[in-house]
């Protein structure tokens, strides 16, 4: 489905869900500082199915290795419109790793970061443009929605922001769905993200590679192909103790508006051992080390 397509496609699916119209054109210049304003006007979408990978506490860390890897591989691919500074959206930013990383390669971008845990809040404040104290609607959000005492917002309803990246490390369970005896609810979730690129503009989702193999994402994988699978060498730990080794490999999957949806998967560069480690301070708490900087390019050159 083109760009245009998908975007009359949720104008009418607004139409039908009662959700707030849009003048684009009437929206031009309009201040990031609104999205919580605006956010909060819209209905609250319908209640998801829980989780059944752990609950409301369980959290998941990329590395600032890794972060920095993958978002520079991400902006490699992002063509630019003259000197305009980036808008970009976290939709799940925890600490703020990946809006760090963005921040890392790409200083003046002006970053939305939405996390519905309410301690990481005043940390995303602190170097975010906006931040919003909230959960994206999806497996297990209404769960952790209560818990943090925050709402469960629709991304829909940010429809007329124009954003030129998406990226985070969301719950995997937006790509995968979560099975419900033999159906599986919820897969495709991040394709909601779409309608909120400007053209040209990237949906960068860190997931599992074994995405898109399964039955029941191959409905979501024929209309809405990702333009392309970065595979992340080795296997990053996302546990509690960041010097041990991951369980699963992982990948970048990046949805364009602009490059031909053709699934093009391709290895990122071999990288240091230790870039798939974290040790110390929570990531995404300070800006990404000079010296994980340094060692991202000089991986991406060779």
């Amino acid at each position: 489905m083109t760009k245009p397509a998908a975007d009359k496609a949720l104008a009418v699916e607004l139409v039908r869900g009662g959700m707030p119209q849009v003048d684009a054109a009437a929206l031009v210049g309009v201040s990031h500082t609104s999205v919580q304003r605006w956010l909060d006007a819209a209905p609250a979408p319908e209640p998801a199915p829980a989780t059944e990978y752990g609950g409301p506490g369980e959290v998941w860390i990329t590395t600032p290795g890794i972060a920095a890897l993958t978002t520079a591989a991400v902006l490699s691919r992002k063509s630019r419109v003259g000197k305009r500074a980036l808008r970009v959206l976290c939709p799940a930013a925890g600490a703020g790793v990946y809006a760090r990383a963005v921040l890392a390669f790409e200083p003046t971008a002006y970053i939305v970061a939405v996390e519905p845990r309410r301690s990481e809040i005043a940390g995303l404040r602190s170097f975010c443009g906006e931040v919003v104290h909230g959960a994206i609607a999806g497996p297990g959000a209404d769960e952790l929605a209560a818990a943090e005492g925050c709402k469960v917002y629709d991304p829909r309803s940010l429809s007329g922001f124009a954003f030129d990246l998406i990226i985070d490390n969301p719950p995997f369970t937006w790509l995968t769905g979560v099975r419900s005896g033999r159906s599986v609810i919820g897969a495709g979730r991040h394709l909601a993200f779409w309608p909120l690129l400007r053209r040209g503009g990237l949906l960068a989702l860190l997931g599992p590679s074994s995405y898109g193999q399964a039955t029941s994402h191959q409905p979501a994988m024929r209309e809405w192909a990702p333009a392309y699978q970065l595979r992340v060498t080795g296997r990053p730990n996302f546990g509690a103790d960041p010097t041990q080794t991951g369980m699963a490999e992982i990948s970048m999957w990046v949805w364009s508006t602009t490059s031909p949806p053709e699934w093009r998967a391709s290895q990122l560069p071999t990288h240091p051992d230790w870039l798939r480690q974290w040790a110390g301070p929570t990531p995404g708490t300070f800006p990404i080390p000079a010296s994980i900087v340094d060692a991202v390019r000089d991986a991406l050159r060779r």
